[in-house]
């Protein structure tokens, strides 16, 4: 089955995770809207893969009042978008034990960005996938890498991604695929088997995992 997508808009794509895939993925031969919070990082992506395969986009998206502004300019800028990639994410370790040391509003933070962010940049930019009338998607990536044992972990953008995606994928399935990528095959030398990750991404975009 040929690989579907060919414009992809990329959340977190500077650093870690993020910026091997959205250099895999113009490997492959897509296009990328690189999206992120430092333009200096933003900047040398583009140049290091090359202005006529990237665009970037500066944006926080814990503005999350700023996002359907910043879906309606990034589909402006790039109206062949089909495919949207959510993968950034804040994980931290949190104590409720530990008054003097727990820090609410920083756990608030991190969860309007591992979550709320994610049903906000969803629903911008659902209606635009919705008209495509090409294969369009949604990726959501995540990690529980940070915390050991993974099972303990508190939140993450993975979780997020099935709670979007799960009720997605029940109505929306048969138009747009709906799916989360997590670190399981990736645990050790990152960078060294970012192909691995990449893989099991496109798998998931050519519908092989899909009910």
């Amino acid at each position: 089955m040929a690989f579907p997508y060919k414009n992809f808009l990329v959340i977190g794509a500077i650093a870690g995770i993020g910026r091997a895939l959205t250099a895999r993925l113009v490997e492959s031969g897509a296009k990328v809207t690189a999206v992120g919070r430092r333009q200096n990082r933003l900047d040398e992506f583009v140049q290091t893969v090359g202005a006529a395969n990237a665009k970037s986009e500066l944006f926080d998206i814990g503005e999350l009042d700023q996002i359907p502004e910043f879906a309606v300019r990034a589909m402006k800028e790039s109206p062949d978008i089909d495919s949207i990639v959510l993968n950034a994410g804040i994980q931290n370790i949190y104590d409720l034990a530990d008054a003097e040391n727990f820090d609410l509003a920083a756990f608030y933070q991190e969860i309007k960005i591992n979550f709320s962010s994610f049903i906000s940049l969803t629903y911008a930019f659902l209606l635009y996938l919705q008209m495509n009338p090409n294969p369009t998607s949604f990726i959501f990536t995540g990690s529980n890498l940070a915390i050991i044992p993974a099972e303990l972990h508190d939140y993450t953008g993975e979780e997020a991604g099935r709670t979007v995606g799960m009720p997605l994928d029940i109505f929306i399935q048969d138009q747009i695929v709906i799916g989360s990528i997590g670190p399981a095959e990736i645990f050790n030398g990152i960078v060294d088997n970012r192909g691995i990750a990449f893989e099991n991404l496109a798998k998931i975009m050519r519908g092989e995992n899909r009910k």
